[in-house]
């Protein structure tokens, strides 16, 4: 299989960058800044450049932690940081950032959620662990540790 070629995306983000690195005021265009991060860590991490794409995702962070905490954009980065972590077979840090994503997108959403959805981060009476989110579920079963897409 050919490796794909990211590098118009990647040309595309950086004249995003430089647009937005005009503007003085780092105060400005703050969801834009926040945007452009998150997707530059989507593309490192399409190319599998994690290292990377964890430090866009945690300047993203630090980006939307000077507002509202619980806002979606929080839940949103947090989601992607806990990709990154189940990508990189770091299962605990994964299930923590989904859990605090899937916190923050539960009490954004409570109005709106439906009375029959139930979200079970964790259960200990079971001895299992299971986060479906932003697409991948990771969980422990008798001790094992799986991880699955959906």
């Amino acid at each position: 299989m050919e490796k794909p070629d990211y590098t118009a995306a990647e040309q595309q983000l950086n004249r995003a960058r430089d647009v937005l690195g005009l503007v003085n005021d780092p105060r400005l265009h703050a969801p834009e800044r926040w945007q452009w991060m998150l997707s530059m860590g989507r593309l490192a991490m399409m190319q599998k450049k994690y290292d990377e794409a964890e430090q866009y995702y945690k300047k993203a962070l630090e980006l939307r932690q000077s507002g509202d905490k619980d806002a979606a954009e929080m839940a949103v980065t947090l989601a992607e940081l806990g990709k990154l972590h189940a990508e990189r077979k770091r299962f605990d840090l994964a299930r923590d950032e989904a859990a605090r994503s899937l916190a923050i997108y539960q009490k954004n959403f409570k109005k709106v959620a439906s009375p029959q959805v139930r979200v079970r981060p964790f259960d200990a009476s079971l001895g299992s662990t299971s986060l479906r989110g932003q697409g991948f579920l990771v969980g422990r079963t008798s001790g094992k540790v799986i991880r699955e897409s959906c």
